[in-house]
């Protein structure tokens, strides 16, 4: 089995990029299959990873709004008088206690 260096992963990756078909890619170079789309997973979950890391302001606002909302959520939720596990009936009483809240 060969090892291919890091440079010669980046050049089939920057192949990929450029819209280049994956199966010329493939007969061009002849690594396997397996391999290539091993490598091709490996940099989309890097280029997600490094997108999640991302914040702009708009972001960091929005959630900034959602963690605001859930807490008030959670603060609805504490006052419900029963609890997930109390009988139906004192569950739907507790809800329309909480409807509109």
């Amino acid at each position: 089995m060969r090892t291919y260096t890091q440079e010669e992963k980046q050049a089939v990756i920057d192949r990929v990029i450029s819209g280049e078909a994956s199966a010329r890619i493939l007969a061009d170079t002849g690594i396997p299959k397996s391999t290539f789309y091993s490598w091709l997973r490996i940099y989309r979950e890097e280029q997600n990873a490094a997108n999640r890391r991302t914040v702009d302001i708009r972001n960091f606002h929005l959630l900034e709004n959602k963690v605001a909302r859930l807490e008030d959520i959670v603060e609805i939720l504490k006052s419900a008088t029963c609890t997930p596990k109390s009988p139906l009936k004192q569950r739907l009483y507790a809800a329309e206690q909480l409807y509109g809240k």
